[in-house]
C-alpha cells in the first residue's frame, strides 16, 4: 500500500529535511507539504495522506488549531496526525492531544534520529 504522508509546517527547510528523511526510509512513500492552514485545506482534500505531520509554533494558526480544523473534516478524522515541534511541553502536547491529535512528537536534533522517528511511524 503506498504510504502518504503531509507536512504542514511554515518552514520550508523543514519540508526539505522531512522529504528527504522519508526518502531515505522508503523511497515508494509520497511527500506533500504546506506553510500553513490555507495552503493545507486546498491540498489534503485532493491528496488524502496516510499520516499528518504539523508543526506547533507557526504564525497564522497554531499547530493544535490545524489539529482541531483537520479533524472536522469527515475523511481526516481517523488519520494520525502528529503535533511535531522542536519545543514542545507536555502540556502543550495533551492540549494537543484533546484537539484530536493522535501523540506529540519533539523533532529530532539530528537528520538520523528524524529518520528512525519516521521509520517507526510509518511502520
Amino acid at each position: 500500500m503506498e504510504k502518504r504522508v503531509f507536512l504542514l509546517d511554515d518552514d520550508h527547510d523543514e519540508h526539505e529535511i522531512f522529504q528527504s528523511a522519508l526518502q531515505r526510509i522508503d523511497e515508494q512513500v509520497v511527500f506533500n507539504a504546506a506553510s500553513d492552514w490555507q495552503e493545507a485545506a486546498g491540498i489534503l482534500m485532493h491528496y488524502r495522506p496516510n499520516f499528518i505531520f504539523v508543526d506547533l509554533n507557526m504564525p497564522k494558526m497554531d499547530g493544535v488549531s490545524c489539529v482541531m480544523e483537520i479533524r472536522k473534516i469527515k475523511p481526516f478524522q481517523h488519520v494520525p496526525i502528529y503535533l511535531y515541534s522542536t519545543g514542545i511541553t507536555e502540556k502543550e502536547g495533551k492540549k494537543a492531544i484533546s484537539a484530536g491529535a493522535t501523540n506529540y512528537i519533539v523533532k529530532p536534533a539530528g537528520f538520523l534520529d528524524l529518520c528512525k522517528m519516521l521509520k517507526k511511524i510509518l511502520n
